[in-house]
């Protein structure tokens, strides 16, 4: 990287011409081929994020999120807690719909959002078991992505979980983030200490990753069966 220095013979940041900041989201659908993010509308969504993300009720999946420390007792509590986390601009909250059924398997959030610096992060990440493992899964992520960065014109990326959800550090190294860090002792959820790992992507980075996305999403990466014929390779070169 070139180095730049001031007047005074110091050590400087390279200059970012023409800044005015990033935009917020701004309610827009984000259309992929085989799922669509659609801003959370309860009403629209409420009861089919309740039978994929409660109907059976997999408690496991919520150990590392900010949700609930006990299970939802009932459908009212969950659509309680949808409006809770969506009543705003931050988190700014996502359902994914499946493309084939036109239901809602999903959701996922653009949050911390500071437009003046151009950083945001991608969070509650909630995929349902109709949504893991699967190419709507990667493909949401994607979409966010793509988003921050060609349509708000975001700098930076983020992507932070719990140190202890090796799930979500594998899956945020595969999606192209790199490792930064841990903060130790940076939370207490639920009663129990969380050391905080963080992620992030640049906008220059994903150019160079952008068309990997594109070749693994792709229809004829598939076997009829499903299966990738190609793995998704996001290494930076």
């Amino acid at each position: 990287m070139e180095l730049f220095k001031n007047e005074f013979g110091q050590l400087i940041g390279f200059p970012v011409s023409d800044w005015h900041g990033a935009d917020l989201p701004d309610g827009n659908t984000l259309t992929g081929e085989y799922c669509q993010l659609i801003p959370m509308d309860i009403n629209n969504h409420g009861d089919e994020l309740y039978k994929c993300f409660c109907e059976p009720f997999n408690f496991s999946d919520w150990t590392y999120l900010p949700g609930p420390a006990k299970p939802f007792k009932d459908k009212m509590e969950f659509i309680s807690y949808l409006r809770n986390i969506s009543n705003g601009v931050d988190p700014y909250q996502f359902s994914i719909i499946d493309i084939r059924s036109g239901k809602a398997v999903g959701s996922i959030a653009m949050m911390r959002i500071d437009k003046d610096n151009g950083v945001i992060e991608i969070g509650y990440v909630i995929f349902s078991n109709f949504l893991k493992k699967t190419r709507m899964a990667t493909e949401s992520v994607y979409l966010l992505i793509k988003y921050a960065f060609e349509d708000l014109g975001y700098r930076r990326v983020e992507w932070k979980c719990n140190n202890l959800n090796e799930a979500s550090k594998r899956s945020a190294l595969r999606f192209g983030f790199t490792f930064e860090g841990v903060f130790r002792q940076a939370a207490v959820i639920k009663g129990h200490n969380r050391d905080t790992a963080w992620f992030s992507m640049l906008d220059h980075e994903f150019m160079k990753i952008k068309p990997n996305f594109e070749a693994w999403l792709s229809v004829e990466n598939f076997y009829p069966d499903g299966k990738q014929i190609a793995s998704l390779d996001t290494k930076k070169k």
